[in-house]
């Protein structure tokens, strides 16, 4: 019986596999917003989950902290100090200075030359300390449709661009999609002179105010200008920057000995040591003091820049909501250094889709070989190594492949076999259900025509009686009484069973059953026990199939056993009273009456249909539960429909034989 099972299943699964894996690819695909921001909530959580803070050996910050200001005063510092902070850094053995820091303006707090928008005698000062050290400047792109350069204030914006190696085999230009600047606010001129290099300090968030991203290369007036990082890394370690492009559109930059991939657009995955702070931060009051340790700044890459409160630059990034930007240079120059990178393999987005097909495969599947709850846990399962496999990747390599697409299809794979499953397994109830209906009706035929073969009347009495109690409970169910248990199912068992209220009458003897007159005192006690005789058939039937708590068996004993009983207690065979008399007993008790009195029989007449419902309405209360009793009186102008319902189902009788 297995392995009959398992291709049917597997067959079963296999049109919401096919279908699950063309959503998932197309879903991946067309990439909506909500993926991408799943993406982008597993990118932070590999970032996270990988990090590893550990100190840099390459890079060193100089931070203009409280420290700094309690002995030099509030922000910004004359010129003069700031030039002896570069002196000292210089003479700490710095291998390059890099400021975060602009200095648009000529210095406000030193003495004015006498030429007009000259430099003042502190912006002398700085210049001549960044002359005598590798000082790199940094500017400030701007991307507005006019351009930010604004006459009379920086008459000279002094930038220096870098001049990569492009290895392109064909004509296009593999730069092209770099993100192009309309200005640039950059330090004066006398200090940009003064300079080794200029750098860009521009850093975009995401859409969801996440930075993830610094463009390394940027065009300004068709010149490739360096971000702040890689200016400083050509300082100190000068050495030609080659750019080539790669099959995926991607960018690779090499250094020296390293290659960093960047995205179409220039930009760099940022991949934090941790969190701020991680970077050993001296402050500058200490470099100026001269208390720092020998060493601590010797070889290194030392930013500049302001982490005070009220004059610090702060970001989200995935690891820390309040990033030091200041850090965010040196981050970069960290991962040029030889750092842990973070990148998108050029095969990132085939194996992405690949990976929503084989989830969709494998999810359906899954569900196929162990059912909707071990195989929803399986898929859970691979979700989870998918998540854990290609994390691993990432924290061993810097491989940024997406597990959303891949998890994603193992869901809806699962869910769409399951659905399969359940619609198939509906659909085989549902004809289950038919064929026990049919077999109900069958099974209920046959024992009307039984009671037809031992006495014709009974036969059709049955017969009458189911259309009547179908339209009975129907009333009684629209008038709001017994709503909650006379449902639409249950009213069409219980008219399919009421024929069977007078089965146990084929054990009356004949001389009872057909006497054409009024039974005697005895005849009638024997013709009472018609309700015990079909109800313990059905007994018998019962434990002979060994069927237990049968809702239609025990709807057919109701009725057959109880459709005598009375309102008032004085029915047989158990004297039940009230509401102890079971709801399908006192509907059959109704029309049974009813349709006793308004059919001919041998031993009596029909009476007129008026007098029968008075009757009916003489027995509200005594013989009949008063509210059955009110929804007939209200139905009975339908009671014609039904009995004619009645006749046409009838058996013709035999054509004579010729």
């Amino acid at each position: 019986m297995t392995s009959d099972r398992a291709p049917n299943r597997a067959s079963r699964h296999l049109v919401p596999a096919v279908a699950a894996a063309t959503a998932a690819v197309a879903l991946a695909i067309a990439h909506p917003g909500p993926l991408v921001d799943l993406d982008l909530a597993a990118h932070d959580a590999f970032v996270r989950q990988t990090a590893r803070p550990t100190p840099s050996a390459a890079v060193a910050i100089v931070a203009v902290d409280e420290r700094s200001l309690e002995v030099h005063g509030q922000w910004p510092w004359p010129r003069d100090v700031i030039g002896r902070l570069v002196t000292a850094i210089h003479e700490a053995g710095a291998s390059a200075i890099a400021f975060d820091i602009l200095f648009p303006e000529p210095d406000r707090l030193g003495t004015q030359s006498m030429t007009p928008g000259g430099p003042s005698s502190t912006d002398a000062a700085l210049a001549a300390a960044m002359r005598a050290a590798r000082v790199v400047t940094g500017t400030a792109l701007t991307f507005e449709a006019a351009s930010a350069d604004g006459p009379g204030i920086q008459p000279r914006c002094v930038l220096r661009p870098v001049s990569p190696v492009v290895r392109q085999p064909g004509d296009a230009d593999p730069l092209a999609a770099l993100f192009r600047a309309t200005g640039a606010v950059c330090s004066v001129a006398v200090l940009g002179d003064a300079a080794r290099a200029t750098g860009t300090i521009n850093a975009s968030p995401d859409g969801d105010g996440v930075l993830r991203r610094i463009p390394v290369l940027t065009r300004y007036r068709d010149e490739v200008h360096a971000t702040l990082a890689l200016a400083a890394l050509g300082v100190a370690r000068p050495a030609p920057i080659v750019v080539e492009p790669r099959s995926d559109g991607a960018l690779e930059l090499t250094l020296g000995d390293r290659q960093v991939r960047l995205d179409p657009r220039g930009q760099i995955l940022l991949r934090p040591r941790g969190p701020g702070r991680t970077f050993p931060h001296l402050s500058a009051r200490d470099v100026l003091a001269g208390t720092l340790p020998a060493d601590a700044l010797r070889g290194r890459i030392v930013f500049v820049g302001a982490t005070a409160l009220g004059v610090r630059d702060v970001v989200a990034t995935p690891l820390d909501p309040r990033f030091p930007g200041l850090e965010l240079h040196a981050t970069v120059a960290d991962i040029l250094l030889g750092g842990a990178a973070a990148e998108r393999p050029a095969a990132a987005r085939l194996l992405e889709l690949a990976g929503a097909a084989v989830g969709a495969l494998a999810g359906a599947l899954f569900v196929a070989w162990l059912g909707g709850a071990g195989g929803t846990a399986l898929a859970a399962v691979a979700g989870g190594l998918t998540w854990f496999g290609l994390r691993s990747w990432y924290a061993s390599a810097g491989a940024l492949v997406s597990p959303v697409t891949t998890i994603a299809g193992l869901g809806l794979g699962a869910t769409l076999s399951v659905a399969g499953e359940l619609a198939f397994e509906r659909r085989r109830a549902n004809t289950e259900h038919r064929r026990r209906e049919q077999a109900q009706r069958l099974i209920v035929q046959t024992l009307t025509s039984l009671t037809e073969t031992r006495d014709v009347e009974t036969g059709r009495h049955a017969r009458r009686t189911q259309e009547y109690t179908r339209l009975l409970a129907s009333t009684v169910a629209a008038r709001g009484t017994y709503r909650h248990y006379l449902t639409a199912h249950r009213i069409e068992l219980i008219a399919t069973l009421a024929p069977l209220h007078d089965i146990g009458k084929v054990g009356i003897s004949d001389a009872v059953l057909h006497k054409p007159g009024q039974l005697t005192a005895s005849e009638y006690a024997e013709m009472k026990q018609h309700t015990s005789l079909g109800h313990d058939t059905l007994l018998k039937a019962e434990t002979l199939a060994g069927v237990h708590d049968d809702e239609v068996l025990g709807l057919a004993k109701d009725i057959v056993f109880t459709h005598h009983e009375r309102w008032d207690g004085s029915g047989h065979p158990q004297g039940l009273r009230g509401d102890a008399i079971p709801i399908p007993g006192r509907l059959v008790a109704v029309v049974d009456t009813y349709d006793a009195l308004v059919a001919k029989r041998s031993y009596k007449d029909a009476l007129p249909r008026d007098q029968a419902l008075e009757i009916i309405r003489q027995g509200r209360g005594t013989h009949f539960d008063p509210a059955i009793v009110d929804a007939f009186l209200e139905c009975h102008t339908r009671l014609r429909e039904a009995e004619h319902a009645a006749d046409v189902m009838l058996p013709r009788p035999p054509a004579p034989r010729p």
